[in-house]
Order: structure tokens, then C-alpha cells, then sequence
């Protein structure tokens, strides 16, 4: 089971990376790849899996089809990560880090690694996980999708539709079966401190956008803070930092700690952005609406709300109507898995 482990993570965060590397810009950093990745790979597994749950088809369908598009993707990037490499020049090289540097950048290692080892090794009780992964698990050994009980296995009455229109356990039903590792493992060992890095990935980009690339001292010292507040924000179940270090497995984790900042990093850029919406910054905002959706239905609620916003302040600051009304036309993959989900139900 280790080997299987570390097989899967060895091919999974490359593979992701690759994948990611389609929405990756010039001026970011090539960790993003592995977050724009996550983000792909959660939109594809909404649109492919709502339908074919809908349909009552099995989950290896689900799982041929993704494997196929993540493997397009993968190799779409790998070939665009190739050639950008063969075409740029040598890298300006990094300045000596300060002192005050080192230690904040230190501080903050030490208390992410301190959160990997809590996360890898401990495990939080929580009732949510009778359901998600007893689903994610029901999947992955019966081949059916929301057709069986996850607490007593028999037949449903009814799907939950509910959940299916959220069917983030789906998509590690199908990881647990393509890596042969079991999916409380892959659900309570694996993804959380891989969700937890990729969270911090997107939290230091957000930190150049605020103070700037260059100022390393405000932004290590901005993701010490950020970290310490996150390990103490256990006052209720639903903060962030509560999903990210005791509910990592669940799509509410990834809609509050990655997809959400990931939406407002996305709309900070396009405000503070000079010209037209190019057609990389539309194709992550889709992505990160579909995600959104795979995660949990309150998504196609936050979403939407955090590109009203963004729209009214473009429209009062900026005035740039065709941006405005491209940034809004993601909404519609909300709109429309809420008005199916009315009507179904």
C-alpha cells in the first residue's frame, strides 16, 4: 500500500502540473501549474460526471473518459512547457535573501511541515465523513454512482441529488480506482497535505499581487500570519482554516481554501489589469465555475457573488462593459446546475 502510495503521488502531482501548465501565464510562478491543474481536472469531473450519473452509468465510464481528456491535457501541456523552455532565454537570477527573510520564510515552512505531519498522521473525527467517503468508497468497489446507501449499501429509493450535483467524492472514487489505494487512504493520507500545499501555493501568489514580487519580506511574513491563523481557526466547522487541516478530503475544502481565493486572486488581476480579457484569463474563470460546482452546490452561490462584486467595481472604476460582461458569462454553468437541480429534484 506505501508503494502504491507514493506511486500514485510520484505520477498524480507531475501529471496534474502538466495539465495545468495550458492556463499558465508568463509572470507566475511554475508552481501555479499544479493548482490550475486541480482546477482543471474538478471541472472536467463535473461536466463528465453529473450527466453520466443522471444517466445511471458506471463510475468506469467516468473514469475512461477523464483519463482520456487528462491525458490530452497533459500531453497538450508537456509539449507548450517544451516549447517555452526551448524558446526563453536564461532566467534572471534570484537575489540573496535577507535575514529577516530567512526567518519569516522559515517560520512558515516550519509550521506548514509541522500542518503536513498533523495532516498525514492524525486523523479528526468528523461526522461528514460517514457519508463522503463511505459514497467515495461505494463507487470505486460497486461501479455504481449515488445508486446504493453509503451507510447500509442496499438500493436507494431516489438519488440524492443533492449530492450529485456536487459529486466531488466521485472524482476521488475515480483517483482510488485508477491508483489501486484505498480510498479512506487516499481520502485521509494523501490529498490533505497535497490540498494543504497547493492552498499555500495560491496564497504566495496572492501575496505578490499585494506586495509586489520583489518584496519578499512582507510576503513571507504574510504567509507566516495567514499560516498561524489557519492552525488556530478552529472556533467553528465551517472557517477555512477548520476544512483545510481537518476536512481536506471534502469538496467544502477545496471550495473554501483553493477555488474560492483561486476566484478572487483570478478577479484582483483582471481589475488591476490593463486592456482586453484575453482568452486564458475567460478559460480559468469556466474552469474555476466548474470546480466551484464539483465542489458544492453553496458554490453556485459564493461564486457568482464574487464576480458580481468584482463586476460593479469594474463597472464603477473601470468602465470596461465588454470586460465586465465577459467575466460574468461563467455564471451560466451555475445558473444552469441550479435550475437542473430545481427541476429534478
Amino acid at each position: 500500500m506505501i508503494l502504491r502510495c507514493v506511486i500514485f503521488v510520484a505520477v498524480f502531482l507531475p501529471a496534474t502540473a502538466m495539465i495545468g501548465y495550458n492556463l499558465k501565464r508568463d509572470d507566475e510562478s511554475t508552481l501555479m501549474t499544479i493548482v490550475y491543474g486541480l482546477i482543471i481536472s474538478w471541472a472536467l469531473a463535473f461536466v463528465v460526471g453529473v450527466p453520466l450519473i443522471i444517466k445511471h452509468k458506471p463510475l468506469s465510464l467516468m473514469m475512461w473518459i477523464l483519463l482520456a481528456l487528462y491525458g490530452v491535457l497533459a500531453a497538450t501541456g508537456l509539449f507548450m512547457c517544451i516549447r517555452r523552455r526551448i524558446i526563453a532565454g536564461p532566467k534572471a537570477p534570484i537575489a540573496p535573501f535577507k535575514k529577516s527573510e530567512i526567518i519569516y520564510l522559515g517560520l512558515f515552512l516550519g509550521i506548514v511541515a509541522f500542518q503536513l505531519y498533523k495532516a498525514i498522521f492524525y486523523a479528526c473525527a468528523d461526522g461528514d465523513d460517514a457519508f463522503y467517503i463511505a459514497t467515495a468508497r461505494t463507487a470505486e468497489i460497486s461501479n455504481r454512482m449515488y445508486e446504493l446507501d453509503a451507510y447500509i449499501g442496499v438500493p436507494v429509493d431516489e438519488m440524492p441529488f443533492r449530492y450529485v450535483f456536487a459529486p466531488f467524492p466521485m472524482w476521488e472514487a475515480v483517483l482510488a480506482r485508477v491508483s489501486g489505494v484505498h480510498t479512506a487512504t487516499l481520502a485521509h493520507t494523501i490529498l490533505p497535505p497535497i490540498l494543504i500545499v497547493v492552498t499555500y501555493i495560491l496564497y504566495n501568489e496572492i501575496s505578490k499581487l499585494l506586495f509586489g514580487a520583489e518584496n519578499r519580506e512582507k510576503r513571507f511574513m504574510f504567509l507566516t500570519l495567514t499560516a498561524v491563523f489557519e492552525m488556530f481557526a478552529n472556533v467553528s466547522t465551517s472557517t477555512s482554516g477548520t476544512f483545510l487541516l481537518t476536512r481536506a478530503r471534502q469538496g467544502k475544502e477545496a471550495l473554501a481554501c483553493i477555488i474560492l481565493p483561486l476566484l478572487f486572486y483570478e478577479l484582483f488581476r483582471l481589475a488591476r489589469a490593463e486592456g482586453e480579457l484575453k482568452i486564458k484569463d475567460l478559460m480559468l474563470l469556466f474552469a474555476t465555475f466548474g470546480a466551484a460546482s464539483l465542489s458544492s452546490l453553496l458554490g453556485n452561490v459564493l461564486a457568482p457573488i464574487m464576480i458580481a462584486g468584482a463586476a460593479l467595481w469594474m463597472l464603477v472604476k473601470r468602465k470596461r462593459f465588454g470586460n465586465i460582461v465577459l467575466i460574468c458569462t461563467p455564471v451560466i454553468i451555475s445558473a444552469a446546475t441550479v435550475l437542473m437541480y430545481l427541476k429534478i429534484r
